[in-house]
């Protein structure tokens, strides 16, 4: 008796640790880009070959408060847009008016947030 409880017993930790990994879990890292400044709608935003944005009202993100309603008096009045990018070098061109405002290559790592404040 036994002998056929460990025999049982045997075969179900082996066959159990020789089966197939049907599912993979993990964390998705996106990088993004914060762009902030006094006026953006309007402006045509480049991000290296990928990405490129006329600004209109529907894409600014509302601005939410901090930790407990701590609020952040220079950041609260600005237009800002969030943008999800791929990582590596790439070329951020924000243009309004015909004038570039901003024109510079920027490397952006897996799951960072690059945050921009363009000042006229």
């Amino acid at each position: 008796m036994f002998r056929l409880i460990s025999l049982c017993a045997v075969l179900c930790i082996t066959s159990s640790c020789g089966t197939i990994q049907n599912r993979e879990s993990g964390l998705v890292e996106t990088s993004k880009l914060v762009i902030r400044s006094e006026t953006l709608i309007g402006a045509t935003i480049t991000v290296g070959d990928d990405l490129s944005l006329t600004v209109l009202k529907e894409n600014l993100t509302p601005y939410e408060s901090g930790i407990f309603g701590v609020k952040d008096r220079a950041n609260e009045m600005l237009e800002t847009v969030v943008l999800q990018v791929t990582e590596g070098n790439q070329r951020i061109t924000v243009r309004a008016g015909g004038y570039a405002l901003f024109d510079k290559e920027l490397y952006i790592g897996k799951g960072q947030t690059r945050e921009l404040r363009i000042k006229k």
